[in-house]
């Protein structure tokens, strides 16, 4: 299965940072192919960075909310992603108007999910 290659490689000291020549990390691709949370999980495990931001400007933070993918979202907080708003300028990347804004909403959704996110942590400390 894909997992057991992704552990094989990984076991064998396959670098996660790398980028792919658009400047994708394997967890940029996790993001916006909406791999099951488990391959986010083991990539982070591995030592992922979930702060490296695509050429056009995207985290896999970000590429996960507006894929609505709120376990990835998680696990990339939980990671020590950085919650940071998608900027205008990026926005023109990623298409039409309405990609756009079905963006601006997974970001408003994202910034609920995480408010509760981060009082749920606190409530367990």
């Amino acid at each position: 299965t894909n997992r057991d290659i992704l552990d094989f490689l990984l076991k064998k000291g396959a670098d996660p940072n790398i980028m792919n020549p658009s400047g994708c990390t394997a967890l940029h691709c996790a993001s916006e192919c909406q791999a099951p949370p488990i391959f986010v999980r083991h990539l982070l495990e591995a030592k992922a960075n979930p702060n490296i931001c695509l050429p056009i400007g995207f985290t896999a933070l970000q590429i996960a909310a507006c894929n609505k993918m709120e376990a990835v979202v998680k696990l990339l907080i939980s990671a020590g992603a950085l919650v940071t708003p998608l900027r205008v300028e990026y926005l023109r990347n990623i298409g039409n108007h309405e990609e756009i804004a079905n963006c601006r909403k997974a970001e408003d959704e994202l910034i609920s999910a995480v408010e509760e996110f981060v009082v749920e942590k606190s409530m367990e400390n």
